[in-house]
């Protein structure tokens, strides 16, 4: 069977770039650059995602092929199902790669910022130490992994006029720790062929229910705490909105956190719908943070584009073939 389009979609967890949909055109705006150029960001954003994600897919292959034989997740992968081969997926991922570089680079010198080459260096650093060895240190693949998306952030704000936009690095550190410490963790909790920090940290599940320990509870209350800080450094003033803000962040970080975290049944499905809504309202936080400094109209594309980006992709690549039964489910 050749590989499908829908294959290459998978490989590249495209759905998941509904962040990036977002976040490269608000970062392209925070730096100074014209609207005209804020769709050039964004394919940077998207292609920077396919290349990062593809790669990944590519070596976690092993850890994926006996995932998919003890739980069904990653069957319908199209590496595990022997739809593409490794040379196909290596040369996707490769032209991806390639052109972000390119693109990136191509506007270091249209812009003369050749300092940004630094911050954008280390996040291709971090993340290949993410990709290839992230599984033997679970502690050090969440920092490298959140470091590596900082530093992008960093350098893709900075690269249109120099500025410097440290909330924005500490938001995207703090929200990619979150999700690799936190809700990456849980959902593979039941699975045993690999390290997992929740479980070292001495949550477990038995017949299906979890038990969450004090230190699981310890560490989700730092990242929940970080996040909310984080987001309100885009505030400088304590005016209404800030506490609005804040309210909104705890609320929405510590609500959906405890509710995923708190011993009880452990309901995979259920649960991937629930990190799914979660981690996509963390997003929608920063636009809100963000209102009555931009247009109505860059407010509403921030909003918008990412959810009908993320449902479009999941309901093709997943929820229409029958391998998630939620739009809002990350698919696998």
């Amino acid at each position: 069977m050749p590989t499908s389009v829908r294959d290459f979609g998978i490989l590249f967890r495209a759905q998941t770039a509904a962040v990036e949909v977002g976040l490269f055109a608000l970062a392209g705006w925070l730096g100074g650059a014209p609207w005209i150029w804020l769709p050039y960001f964004v394919l940077l954003g998207v292609l920077e995602h396919f290349g990062a994600f593809g790669e990944n897919s590519v070596s976690d292959y092993e850890y994926d092929k006996k995932q998919a034989a003890l739980t069904g997740d990653k069957a319908d992968h199209p590496l595990i199902a022997g739809r593409m081969t490794f040379g196909e997926a290596w040369v996707a991922v490769g032209l991806c790669q390639a052109i972000s570089v390119a693109m990136f680079v191509y506007l270091v010198g249209l812009r003369h910022t050749t300092w940004t080459l630094l911050p954008f260096l280390l996040f291709i650093a971090l993340g290949f130490y993410y990709n290839h060895r992230g599984k033997e240190n679970k502690l050090a693949a969440g920092l490298s992994i959140a470091l590596s998306y900082g530093f992008l952030a960093f350098a893709v704000t900075a690269v249109w006029n120099g500025v410097v936009v440290w909330p924005l690095f500490l938001f995207v550190t703090s929200y990619v720790l979150a999700q690799i410490w936190g809700g990456g963790e849980w959902k593979e909790l039941e699975a045993g062929h690999e390290r997992n920090l929740l479980r070292a940290l001495g949550s477990k599940v038995e017949k299906g229910r979890m038990t969450t320990s004090t230190d699981v509870g310890l560490l989700i209350t730092f990242l929940v705490a970080l996040k909310v800080l984080t987001i309100s450094l885009f505030l400088r003033e304590w005016t209404w909105w800030w506490w609005v803000t804040v309210l909104l962040a705890v609320l929405v970080f510590g609500g959906y956190e405890a509710k995923l975290f708190r011993s009880g049944p452990y309901n995979r499905p259920k649960g991937m719908r629930l990190l799914g809504l979660g981690e996509a309202a963390s997003y929608l936080l920063l636009p809100i943070a963000l209102f009555w400094s931009m247009p109505i109209w860059f407010f509403l594309y921030l909003i918008i584009a990412p959810v009908v980006w993320f449902v479009g992709f999941n309901r093709s690549l997943y929820v229409q073939k029958g391998t998630s039964k939620s739009s809002f489910a990350p698919g696998v």
